[in-house]
């Protein structure tokens, strides 16, 4: 089962990996949840560099405790807005660079290897081709809902983008889950 373990988490990685390349390459619902930053606010950006900031994720306004005054502020500030986190790399990096592709496919890779010992550990394999796939799909929606619809609820972010890398991964690993289900059936005598 080991041997077949590898193998349906080698095929559900091959599966994340295209349908990522279509799903933020490909489609144009990324646009509609993933805006590029208008010229207007470039100037931003610029100050971080002239500041010379570390490369980092940033809060505005930051929650400071030091105080009950400055957490007194800190309240008052998040309330008034404008509220602001900030993912910011201070070097470049290749858009299409083929290491973050290599760790991004072995993410997948280990990502199903994982969905698929927990599937073993929980007692698999069922004998249902359609049982195989409702564990894998279950996993997929443990993951976009509870991996990816925390930050919007506990920072009050936006919801589109937070959503839409959540359908991602339903759907990526409802179709990875197919290869996984037909690869992970119980063995025939």
């Amino acid at each position: 089962m080991i041997k077949r373990l590898g193998l349906a988490a080698l095929a559900a990685a091959f599966i994340l990996f295209f349908w990522g390349f279509f799903w933020f390459g490909i489609s144009p619902l990324v646009k509609q949840s993933l805006q590029s930053l208008p010229d207007a606010a470039k100037p931003g950006i610029a100050a971080f560099v002239d500041a010379k900031l570390a490369s980092g994720t940033y809060m505005s306004p930051a929650y400071d405790d030091s105080t009950p005054e400055i957490t007194a502020r800190t309240i008052a500030d998040y309330a008034a807005g404008p509220v602001a986190m900030i993912h910011y790399r201070n070097a470049g990096a290749g858009f299409m660079d083929p290491g973050v592709m290599g760790m991004g496919f072995l993410h997948f890779f280990v990502s199903a290897l994982l969905i698929g010992w927990l599937y073993l550990r929980a007692g698999g394999p069922l004998p249902g081709f359609r049982d195989r796939w409702a564990f894998v799909v279950g996993a997929g929606l443990l993951i976009g809902f509870a991996g990816r619809l925390s930050e919007p609820i506990w920072y009050q972010m936006p919801w589109g983008f937070f959503l839409y890398y959540a359908a991602f991964d339903v759907t990526g690993w409802a179709l990875a889950g197919l290869a996984m289900a037909r690869i992970l059936r119980p063995q025939t005598a």
